[in-house]
């Protein structure tokens, strides 16, 4: 975080990722934005990569450079972190609290579960326990930077980057899906965050998708996250949540996420 943060702190630096937001360029083609010297560029660009900022990939004998989304994470969460965000519309849903609040492309489920915060943090971080709750696979490399991969449905995979790792209290990584030309949402486009508070013999547990493109997109995701936070609630408090519905009916899942688009559009 301190690196990241002094990196960003220098205005060309600032201005390099700016330019490699949304795209790939060589160090010529950066260099050409400033009125400085070309070694000069090459230092940024290494401030930068070694910030975790910056990604470099070679092509033939070129080297390319684009921003590393999930580098942003972890300092877009520390400046969450000093926001206090109040809570949305509370709704109880078998039995347990279930908040939803959309702002600025930005949605949150909370859940009371009746179990201990390390039975949940179990769930989410071991990936053949992740998986009796969601999806049919999962891959979890557990360290910052590591892979989250997990086919949510036969076919449809979701990707990204653990980007906070702080057990039985908060994790964090990029979420997007891979090979999806229908949804607008890449892996590493996105951040999901869960954070895990104590109350008494239960954990509240709220799963927060920042960085959604669009309504349709957080009406999709919250209505998904809604369908698995029941089932991770099942799960921690001993009870067998069953075959994902959504996948061995996936006509039911196609209904369910309909309808959460309708009213979200409306």
């Amino acid at each position: 975080m301190e690196t990241a943060l002094k990196a960003i702190a220098e205005p060309t630096r600032r201005r390099i990722l700016e330019l490699v937001a949304d795209g790939e360029l060589t160090a010529g083609d950066i260099s050409r934005h400033f009125d400085v010297t070309r070694p000069a560029i090459s230092q940024h660009l290494t401030v930068l990569k070694r910030a975790g900022l910056l990604e470099e990939r070679r092509h033939g004998a070129r080297r390319l450079y684009r921003a590393h989304r999930a580098g942003f994470a972890a300092v877009a969460l520390f400046v969450e972190g000093l926001r206090d965000d109040g809570p949305g519309q509370v709704m109880r849903t078998g039995g347990s609290h279930s908040t939803v609040a959309t702002e600025r492309l930005c949605l949150r489920r909370e859940m009371a579960v009746e179990a201990p915060p390390p039975v949940v943090w179990s769930l989410l971080t071991d990936a053949e326990q992740a998986t009796t709750w969601m999806g049919t696979r999962a891959v979890f490399d557990l360290h910052p930077g590591g892979v989250y991969q997990v086919e949510v449905v036969p076919g449809e995979v979701a990707r990204g980057e653990f980007v906070a790792i702080d057990p039985t209290d908060r994790l964090a990584f990029t979420w997007g899906w891979e090979g999806d030309p229908v949804r607008p949402v890449p892996p590493g486009q996105t951040i999901v965050v869960f954070d895990l508070t104590p109350i008494e013999a239960a954990t509240l547990v709220r799963v927060t998708h920042r960085d959604l493109p669009d309504v349709v997109n957080a009406g999709s995701h919250s209505a998904g996250w809604g369908h698995y936070l029941e089932r991770l609630a099942m799960a921690a408090e001993g009870r067998d949540p069953g075959p994902d519905p959504w996948v061995t009916d996936p006509d039911l899942r196609t209904r369910d996420l309909g309808a959460s688009i309708t009213r979200s559009v409306r």
